[in-house]
């Protein structure tokens, strides 16, 4: 479900719903001993208020944003916090409304796969830098189903043995074929491709 609390202007936690108390490890009686200030990450403090100061001066009706929190058994979790203010009738704020939906493992699945991402970039970087230093000529050549094969990836040693740019042999998958066998056929070029 989602939290939900409602707060003195001073950050003082008056009502704390089950949902809130189960995100945050406190129990109902706990979380009204304290502010939220006491449960919110130290590095979020500061942006929370900025906002809370422009609910209170008017500028905005609400905010939205992610904030991270700090659960009694000291594990970091994350929450979508929508905050509003309540007022009396004479439209003086006198209650913060806060609801806070738990999205930790949508942000731990985010991480993982950034990371993961990373990592990938990493291993294609140095493997470009393996194929662009190797000697010869390193092309990988792909066998469909059904149709003609073609040249996925060419190293640019096809420059240095060929003297054709590794784009056209991409684009036109008879190069290799043509150009290795008139290289063979005049005796002065022997075939040093590799597939991998």
């Amino acid at each position: 479900g989602i939290g939900m609390a409602v707060c003195f202007l001073n950050g003082q936690i008056e009502h704390a719903n089950a949902a809130l108390c189960e995100l945050l490890g406190y129990s109902s009686d706990e979380l009204q001993r304290m502010r939220y200030h006491d449960v919110t990450f130290p590095d979020d403090l500061n942006p929370d208020a900025r906002e809370t100061k422009r609910l209170l001066d008017g500028e905005i009706r609400r905010f939205s944003c992610e904030r991270r929190y700090v659960r009694r058994d000291g594990m970091v979790v994350w929450g979508m916090l929508t905050v509003a203010l309540l007022r009396d009738a004479s439209g003086t704020p006198v209650r913060r409304i806060a609801q806070v939906q738990d999205i930790t493992e949508r942000r731990r699945a985010e991480r993982a796969l950034a990371e993961t991402q990373a990592a990938l970039r990493e291993s294609e970087e140095r493997y470009r830098h393996i194929v662009a230093n190797a000697p010869g000529m390193v092309y990988q050549y792909v066998f469909p189903p059904q149709g003609d094969g073609y040249y996925s990836f060419v190293s640019e040693g096809a420059r240095t043995m060929f003297g054709v740019d590794a784009a056209d042999f991409t684009l036109e998958h008879i190069t290799l074929h043509n150009t290795t066998s008139k290289t063979n056929a005049s005796g002065n070029t022997r075939q040093a491709a590799a597939q991998l």
